[in-house]
């Protein structure tokens, strides 16, 4: 039904998801067609070019292993096109690109998915593109000839599936400054000396980058700071690729105690959603947090995260703590213990931790972990609480201390000073 609706009026649709070699093109059939969506499954010989002199869209996608390589001429009866989705079945599907692609004058959309783009100079003639996007292809650097795309307004590289990482040629980004969405995901060797570019992106509001070289953290890089979205990674930090649906200001580092962070670092930190940090650098990460909902943290020996107002992150949702063999505790209440001669251990304040939107607490293979406060304090409340994961805590004895750092009877893990909205909802384990 939704077919014959979008094949009816001014803009008519075709999709035909089951083209095989006998039927694709078909002489005069696509003619009255704005937009297309072809699946082919097979092709015996190059299909000869369609002529259809309206279209404005054509998705193209191969299902078959065989190298394959569309005509010179495959684009000259589409003139019209405007976005031209191009996709093979793995990296070396597609051979160079249709020569008469560089006619297309009214092109403004290129989205190229598994193909092998062994040469892309031709792309230096569609000075009218505004988006281009490449997914999983083998491309070994990103070609100068880009650099002459001055219109465009997205550009896209993402790599997760094969293993070979593309270089970005010197002095592609900087020309390119119209662009307000920068995605680069499988690249080599970005490093501040590549990076630095981004400060001639004055209208850059989006930005992904990935495996960025460690030195980028404390060098003093001018990136936009109309950011709306972003996802940067330093360092060999793991990042489910997940994460980058949920959030849309996220960041992850690799850092060490001795590494400055830079302001650029800074702001971002401070207005992330999600923050991932691994590294004896990371207690000076969590310092600069005041909007993260999803927390991560590894291999680190210190934290000592103030309770401001005794609410530590008042929109934290998720906690992950692993891998930190020194840590003995997360937070504190105080700086320094009410005098001198006063052990912070046994000074009761009278303050209660609250955590007010947590719903997930993950503390795993922390060997000298013994209490989530140092301080003995009235109480920590966990309202909205439903998972907890606690694994590998051999010296853990509960959320603050007692008296006497036992678990009794009398000092439960969870007291009425350590509760739950709705008793027994968390799942434990």
């Amino acid at each position: 039904m939704a077919i014959h609706i979008a094949s009816e009026g001014e803009h008519k649709f075709m999709i035909n998801h089951k083209v095989n070699s006998e039927e694709f093109p078909r002489k005069d059939s696509y003619k009255q067609y704005s937009h297309m969506s072809i699946v082919a499954n097979k092709f015996d010989e190059r299909p000869t070019p369609i002529f259809c002199p309206k279209p404005k869209l054509l998705m193209l996608k191969l299902c078959f292993e065989e190298v394959f390589k569309l005509q010179d001429d495959f684009f000259d009866g589409m003139r019209k096109l405007s976005v031209i989705s191009l996709s093979g079945y793995d990296q070396d599907s597609i051979l160079p690109f249709p020569s008469s692609i560089q006619r297309l004058s009214n092109l403004r959309t290129l989205c190229l998915c598994n193909l092998r783009l062994d040469d892309m100079s031709i792309i230096r003639e569609l000075v009218s593109l505004e988006i281009l996007s490449i997914r999983y292809s083998h491309l070994e650097e990103l070609p100068v000839e880009i650099g002459n795309l001055t219109n465009l307004i997205m550009l896209e590289y993402w790599n997760t599936r094969y293993g070979k990482h593309m270089r970005i040629s010197p002095g592609v980004l900087s020309r390119l400054v119209r662009l307000e969405e920068l995605h680069v995901v499988g690249v080599k060797d970005c490093s501040y000396s590549t990076l630095r570019e981004l400060e001639s992106l004055s209208r850059l509001t989006a930005l992904t980058l990935d495996k960025c070289f460690g030195d980028v953290i404390s060098s003093n890089l001018g990136v936009s700071s109309k950011l709306t979205r972003y996802a940067v990674k330093v360092g060999g930090v793991n990042m489910d690729t997940s994460i980058m649906e949920t959030y849309n200001k996220i960041i992850a580092l690799e850092v060490s105690e001795s590494t400055p962070l830079d302001d650029w670092i800074l702001l971002l930190l401070r207005n992330s959603e999600f923050v991932s940090s691994t590294g004896k650098g990371s207690k000076n990460v969590v310092v600069e947090l005041q909007n993260v909902k999803d927390l991560s943290l590894a291999d680190c020996d210190s934290l000592n995260i103030h309770c401001q107002n005794n609410i530590p992150f008042p929109k934290l949702e998720r906690l992950k703590v692993n891998e930190c063999d020194h840590l003995w505790h997360l937070f504190c209440v105080s700086l320094a213990c009410p005098d001198e001669g006063t052990s912070r251990r046994t000074h009761i304040r009278p303050d209660v931790i609250k955590f007010p939107n947590l719903y997930c607490l993950d503390l795993e293979v922390l060997r000298c972990f013994t209490h989530f406060c140092i301080d003995t304090v009235e109480g920590i409340e966990f309202p909205l609480l439903r998972e907890m994961h606690f694994s590998g805590l051999t010296e853990f004895q509960n959320f603050w201390p007692r008296a006497n750092n036992a678990i009794t009877d009398s000092n439960p893990l969870f007291n009425e000073k350590s509760f739950l909205s709705q008793p027994g909802s968390a799942r434990t384990q």
